[in-house]
C-alpha cells in the first residue's frame, strides 16, 4: 500500500495524540497532555516538502511536539496554554546562519556597488571614486539620515592598481562627510580622512594611509 506524505502526516499526528489520550464520552480521543504555547492565524512554513506548511504549531517545553491542522493542535490547549494568533504574519523555523553574512545583502542594496566586474564597475580606485561620487549625489536623503557617504564590494586583488584605496584617495570623494568602503569580503574597509577625524584616529595614526573600520563609530 502506497500512503501519500499529507496523509501519512496526519495519520502520524493522529497516533502522536493518541499515545498521550484519554477517551471521551463523544468517541474522541482527548490528550492528556497540554500544550505550553499554540501558534495559529496564519501561515505557518515548515521547510518540509512533505507538507510545507500548516494551520498551527503546539509547543512544549520549548520543544514543537505537533504541528498540524488547526482542529487537531487546539485539542492541546489547557487551562494554561498561551495562545499566539499570528494575526495573519508567517510563522517560520529559527534559522542558523553558519557564515553566510546575510546581512550584507541590507549593506548591498543600500549603498554605493563598488564589485569588481562582471557583477559592478569597480575595475580601478577612479572607477570606485566616481561609483561613490555618482551614489552620493542620488542618495542625498539617505546620507541625510546617516550623514555617511558609503561604499561596498572593492576587491584590491581585482583593482587595476592592485592596492587597497586610501584616505588620499578617498578624500575625492568628500572632505566634508566621512566615507567608509567595505571590502568583498566583509572583513575589512578603508575611510578617508573625516571619517578618522570622528573615530578619533586621525591624530594617533598621523602616518597612516589606510585604517579598517568595520561600521561608522570606531577603528578596529
Amino acid at each position: 500500500m502506497i500512503v501519500q506524505p499529507r496523509l501519512a502526516l496526519t495519520l502520524l499526528l493522529s497516533l502522536s495524540l493518541a499515545s498521550h489520550s484519554q477517551t471521551t464520552t463523544d468517541g474522541l480521543a482527548e490528550p492528556d497532555v497540554s500544550a505550553d504555547t499554540i501558534y495559529l492565524g496564519g501561515p505557518i512554513i515548515t521547510i518540509n516538502d512533505a507538507q510545507p506548511s500548516v494551520e498551527a504549531v503546539a509547543v512544549k517545553d520549548g520543544i514543537i511536539i505537533v504541528a498540524g491542522p488547526q482542529a487537531v493542535i487546539q485539542r492541546l490547549q489547557g487551562t494554561e496554554t498561551r495562545i499566539h494568533d499570528l494575526q495573519g504574519n508567517t510563522l517560520l523555523p529559527g534559522f542558523v546562519d553558519s557564515h553566510g553574512h546575510a546581512y550584507i545583502q541590507g549593506v548591498q542594496a543600500t549603498t554605493a556597488n563598488l564589485l569588481p566586474p562582471p557583477d559592478g564597475d569597480g575595475k580601478d580606485i577612479p572607477a570606485l571614486l566616481s561609483l561613490l561620487t555618482d551614489w552620493a549625489e542620488n542618495n542625498q536623503e539617505a546620507i541625510g539620515k546617516v550623514g555617511w557617504i558609503v561604499g561596498f564590494g572593492y576587491d584590491d586583488s581585482q583593482l587595476a592598481e592592485q592596492r587597497h584605496p586610501n584616505r588620499d584617495d578617498l578624500d575625492k570623494v568628500s572632505t566634508e562627510l566621512p566615507v567608509l568602503i567595505i571590502h568583498q569580503s566583509g572583513h575589512l574597509g578603508a575611510v578617508n580622512s573625516k571619517a578618522l577625524e570622528l573615530a578619533g584616529g586621525d591624530r594617533r595614526h598621523r602616518g597612516s594611509r589606510r585604517r579598517c573600520l568595520p561600521a561608522p563609530g570606531g577603528l578596529s
